[in-house]
Order: C-alpha cells, then structure tokens, then sequence
C-alpha cells in the first residue's frame, strides 16, 4: 500500500499537474491511500482561499477525489476546519 501525502494530491488536483507525477501514479500497481490528516490539509486549504472561481473549483476537484471516501464526510468537515 502507497499512502499519498498532501503534496502529491495538490499536484494532481492542478489544472495542468506535473506529468512525472501523473506518470508515477498511473505505473503505481499497489493500493493507494490517504490520510485523515491530508484531508484535512486540502480542506483547510480550501477554506484559507478567498471566495471565487478558484477556490469553487478546487473545492469541486477535492470533492471528487473524496467522494470515495462517504461515510466519513462530517468527520473531515469537522476536521478540516479546526
């Protein structure tokens, strides 16, 4: 098992991510994962952006990626805003 750290998951959530990165995930053969803490850092990240475009469309991206994981969305809301 691969646990991604928040740096990883930020540059696949870019408009254009860095292609070494992509490249490695896509040759990666075991489970990936994340962390409770990343989520919370890309939530919190969210919520340190101004209003706008930007931060709505980060926010639907980390969705996204997160939707996976129900079941435990109030806990990294919650979380995520400590």
């Amino acid at each position: 098992m691969i646990i991604l750290d928040t740096n990883v998951i930020t540059e696949i959530l870019r408009t254009v991510p860095n292609e070494s990165v992509t490249s490695w995930l896509k040759s990666c053969t075991d489970d990936i994962a994340i962390t409770a803490i990343t989520v919370a850092e890309l939530l919190a990240g969210v919520e340190l952006l101004p209003s706008g475009k930007r931060r709505n469309a980060l926010s639907a991206r980390i969705n996204a990626v997160l939707s996976m994981y129900r079941g435990t969305q109030r806990k990294r809301k919650y979380f995520g805003t400590l």
